[in-house]
């Protein structure tokens, strides 16, 4: 389930409120940087035409500290929204792959059911037609036997077709579609 898209947008959506409140609290921080330079003149007055420096600064705004607690709290209040939405994701897509399976299960059944009934209204169909032609049963009964046999193959295809849109159903819950 970890593969699955949303989940994986919405971490990284957390993982940048993070980030973001760090980087808010770090202005109540001191601030040092450090800066490094090589000079080289081409003036041939100078005995000396290779130049170092290096500059150090340092600086603490003690003025910004609650406007940046706040702006810190509201970003660490963001990644939390953000990290129980996901939770309600995982929860929902649990519960979508857990019922597509039940689904899928039943269908299964279903279909083995529809199989069974096929061969039995093969036979029975088989069987009519025999007395049919030994003139021991009507056309009305034949037709009765052929309609059922017409909607036993419906109710055998229409369960093919809903375990193969469980199966689908499945892979795209877990994330594979």
């Amino acid at each position: 389930m970890s593969s699955h898209s949303k989940l994986a947008a919405l971490t990284s959506q957390a993982q940048a409120y993070t980030a973001l409140a760090r980087a808010a609290e770090s202005i109540n921080k001191l601030q040092v940087g450090i800066i490094g330079r090589f000079t080289h003149l081409a003036d041939t007055h100078l005995s000396n035409q290779d130049f170092w420096s290096a500059r150090i600064g340092a600086s603490w705004l003690l003025c910004e500290h609650g406007q940046a607690n706040r702006k810190a709290e509201g970003l660490r209040l963001k990644e939390g929204q953000t990290l129980k939405q996901r939770n309600e994701t995982v929860s929902r897509i649990a519960l979508g792959v857990r019922s597509t399976w039940l689904s899928l299960r039943s269908n299964s059944s279903a279909l083995q059911v529809a199989n069974a009934a096929i061969i039995q209204a093969n036979e029975n169909l088989r069987e009519s037609r025999e007395r049919y032609r030994e003139q021991v049963a009507n056309n009305t009964e034949v037709h009765d036997v052929v309609t059922l046999h017409l909607q036993t193959y419906t109710d055998y295809y229409n369960a093919f077709y809903a375990v193969l849109q469980d199966q689908f159903q499945l892979r795209r819950s877990v994330g594979a579609l």
